[in-house]
């Protein structure tokens, strides 16, 4: 049996950043991001707010993880990764 990780879109990307990177040094199978633009209410209510876009999410999610770990491989400082509204920022 095969386990991943699906985050709430509605919470920080620093959030979803660490937990793909806790569900990969766990060795995890995957990362599963909703491709939904309303926050989830538990029901077939809506709600009003902001959510994470899974086409934006994933590829900086990747792109992060991905330098985090090369990173990693080389023994250099651990990276820092900055995901916003104005897009990705990734540096030492």
């Amino acid at each position: 049996m095969k386990f991943s990780v699906w985050p709430n879109p509605a919470r920080p990307v620093s959030e979803i950043l660490e937990l793909a990177r806790l569900a990969d040094s766990e060795g995890w199978y995957g990362l599963w991001y909703a491709d939904h633009y309303m926050p989830n209410t538990g029901s077939e209510a809506f709600a009003p707010g902001d959510t994470h876009e899974c086409w934006a999410i994933l590829p900086a999610v990747g792109l992060a993880l991905v330098l985090y770990l090369t990173w990693r491989a080389v023994d250099a400082p651990e990276p820092t990764a900055d995901v916003s509204r104005s897009g990705v920022t990734i540096g030492a």
